[in-house]
């Protein structure tokens, strides 16, 4: 009985560890593809974008900053787990051609709730898990 139970105990305390490392990897990965520099590919209800958004994640300060368009942008983020909010946003006030494309952009952000990491592409949803925004990773 007594060599059951330190099995037991055994086992769990293996399978403990293996969890624990399999979700530190995974933070790790999440991390990282937050440390990095996103353009957009696609806008949800636009069908074509005459100018790409980006998004630059400061994952130190929680900060975000960008091209929305026209603007310049920055606010900051809040990130748990696989939930994000932006608050904050700020941007410049030109005006250009390329406004609706600015505007659906930052109505996104603002509308975003959760997010999903596949391959090298982000994606942004709102509370009801509809695709907002479509990024690609960039090299800088």
């Amino acid at each position: 009985m007594k060599k059951i139970i330190v099995k037991t105990i055994i086992l769990s305390i293996v399978i403990s560890l293996i969890s624990c490392n399999a979700s530190k990897n995974q933070k790790s990965k999440n991390q990282k593809m937050f440390a990095t520099n996103y353009i957009v590919e696609k806008i949800e209800n636009k069908k074509e974008l005459s100018t790409k958004p980006t998004i630059i994640f400061n994952t130190k300060e929680n900060k975000i900053s960008g091209f929305a368009g026209c603007n310049r942008y920055n606010g900051s983020f809040i990130k748990k787990e696989n939930t994000i909010t932006f608050n904050g946003i700020i941007s410049t006030k030109m005006y250009c051609l390329n406004m609706p494309v600015e505007k659906e952009f930052l109505t996104a952000l603002s509308n975003t709730t959760s997010y999903k990491i596949s391959e090298n592409k982000l994606v942004f949803l709102d509370k009801s898990d509809t695709v907002l925004v479509t990024f690609i990773k960039t090299e800088k």
